[in-house]
């Protein structure tokens, strides 16, 4: 491998808008004619801002190239990106339903998208970007100038609908794969209908989807767990994330992420390099308990 992949924290100042930064980075001494290789994500909740510093991303199965700069949505089906070239990027992962303040468009239009970063941010921030960012020595002054393009993004005196919502689902994220689209709606004192409406303006799917994609999202920091401990039975993992039994889950790992269950346990034990979407720390979005 001729990168190398690091996950930061945000500063206090963005803790509550994004999950982290996945910065990838070519190792000294290694040439960037490199076979291309595929790193597989899964279907998820967060939103992202791609930025393609070197080299070349391509989606595989439409051979279209990423942008060099690029906002995605929620994303309900597992996708995949060819890494051409040993591509240095940094990756913004935002937390459920932020980027619509980032960007103050609706997140509908942004799931299962990937839209070109030049036409939704202004002449300073493309700049920032591009050359700004280009100009630092180091990644952490990289991201201090990215967490400024956020921050001024992201700056309200009063909070949105959609970061009230946002917060409010944070706060229930471990809950929500063991509840029902009517517990939602009564714990956010709405009418289901009211509630769909305001959830795909804000996370850019409806209650259901956002309560699948949360039970995946705690199935997956269960089997990163028994991958580790090399204990837990799938089983297990599929009663402790919500599902109705192990079959229940297996068919959503086949149907969001492209395999089973035990087959994402083995890959997260061997710690592939080129999966770091699987090696991230999946309690990221809020500490489970």
């Amino acid at each position: 491998m001729s990168s190398s992949v690091i996950v930061l924290p945000p500063s206090p100042s963005l803790a509550q808008d994004v999950m982290g930064y996945v910065v990838r980075r070519r190792s000294m001494h290694m040439p960037r004619d490199v076979a291309a290789f595929r790193t597989h994500f899964p279907a998820n909740l967060y939103a992202a801002l791609t930025i393609v510093h070197e080299g070349t991303l391509v989606d595989p199965d439409g051979g279209l190239r990423t942008p060099p700069v690029s906002f995605s949505g929620a994303m309900t089906q597992g996708v995949s990106r060819e890494y051409i070239d040993a591509p240095e990027t940094t990756v913004v992962l935002f937390k459920p339903g932020r980027l619509t303040d980032v960007l103050r468009l609706p997140a509908g239009e942004f799931t299962d998208r990937w839209h070109d970063g030049d036409a939704l941010l202004n002449a300073q921030e493309r700049s920032e970007i591009a050359d700004r960012m280009a100009s630092q020595r180091t990644v952490a002054r990289q991201l201090h100038v990215l967490e400024g393009v956020l921050e001024r993004r992201l700056r309200r005196k009063s909070p949105s609908r959609a970061s009230v919502l946002a917060r409010f689902v944070q706060q229930l994220v471990w809950r929500l794969p063991h509840m029902t689209v009517r517990e939602l709606a009564e714990h956010t004192q709405m009418h289901e209908r009211r509630l769909h409406r305001h959830f795909i303006d804000t996370f850019g799917v409806p209650p259901k989807v956002v309560i699948r994609l949360a039970r995946l999202q705690l199935s997956l920091l269960h089997v990163q767990a028994a991958a580790r401990q090399a204990t837990a039975s799938m089983a297990s993992v599929a009663q402790a994330s919500g599902f109705a039994d192990a079959s229940h889950m297996a068919r959503d790992f086949r149907s969001l992420i492209g395999q089973t269950p035990a087959a994402l346990r083995d890959l997260m034990a061997r710690s592939a390099p080129s999966q770091w979407a699987f090696d991230l720390p999946q309690d990221l979005l809020h500490p489970v308990g």
